[in-house]
């Protein structure tokens, strides 16, 4: 099955991207590692040709140890 690859940066999502990592567990200052003041993520979304997700990853803006 083909697939292809979409890069989306900077996707705002207030209270999404903040909420996403309280729910992973992470503290406020890691999701601010991950997720630009918190609101903002870049996205790496793999899709299928039936158009379903079928891998991704969002790319901390600095470097999680």
């Amino acid at each position: 099955m083909k697939t292809a690859t979409i890069s989306l940066d900077m996707v705002k999502d207030s209270d999404g991207w903040n909420d996403l990592g309280h729910s992973l567990g992470f503290d406020h200052e890691k999701i601010n590692k991950v997720f630009e003041y918190g609101e903002y993520a870049n996205l790496t979304i793999e899709v299928n040709e039936n158009l379903e997700i079928v891998g991704g990853k969002i790319h901390p803006k600095e470097v999680i140890e």
